[in-house]
């Protein structure tokens, strides 16, 4: 089985790197939606912006996403690896380690967000027929990706099991007439 890699997905070519001294500044985008969340008192959080209330959106939205289990994800090499280099640099407690159990029901991967409601029933009736068509469709996880959007949240990357045309969430975000993206988190 092949996945897709840094060479096909836009891993590379979005990925912030940061060198020793460099500052992190926490982006609009991070400050709106996920700083309420983690920290509701820091004096950097935007409380109301555009459809934004204390990171929750004013208007429901819809996204494909794929569930990722908590227990399975520990049970990986790469995520322990990654989570004690985390527990052991020199930021480790400017992150909300708590988070981890509170959230852990709510991991997942976005294949495509943005679905319009009148396309809610057509997604999931296609979706099934392409889950259920053989062979079983695969990813795998890799290391941490922050980019340029969210300055500040820490992503697993996601590699999708590539395919002839491309790879299987270009597939599903192209038979839902949807945009492909360059990536998942």
């Amino acid at each position: 089985m092949i996945f897709t890699d840094d060479k096909i997905l836009g891993y590379g070519s979005s990925h912030q790197f940061y060198s020793v001294g460099d500052e992190l500044v926490l982006d609009k985008n991070y400050r709106r939606a996920h700083l309420p969340l983690v920290n509701s008192s820091h004096p950097d959080v935007i409380t109301s912006d555009e459809d934004y209330c204390m990171g929750t959106y004013n208007t429901q939205r819809h996204s494909i996403i794929l569930p990722v289990s908590d227990e399975r994800l520990r049970q990986t090499t790469t995520f322990i690896e990654i989570e004690k280099a985390l527990r052991n640099a020199s930021f480790t407690n400017k992150i909300v380690w708590d988070l981890l159990e509170k959230r852990k029901n709510l991991l997942h991967a976005t294949i495509s967000s943005g679905l319009n409601d009148n396309c809610i029933e057509l997604a999931i009736e296609s979706l099934q027929t392409f889950m259920d068509t053989q062979p079983v469709k695969k990813y795998k996880l890799g290391g941490i990706f922050m980019g340029p959007v969210n300055t500040g949240r820490l992503y697993l990357k996601v590699y999708p099991e590539a395919t002839g045309s491309g790879h299987i969430f270009g597939e599903i975000q192209s038979l839902l007439g949807l945009k492909q993206t360059e990536f998942s988190l």
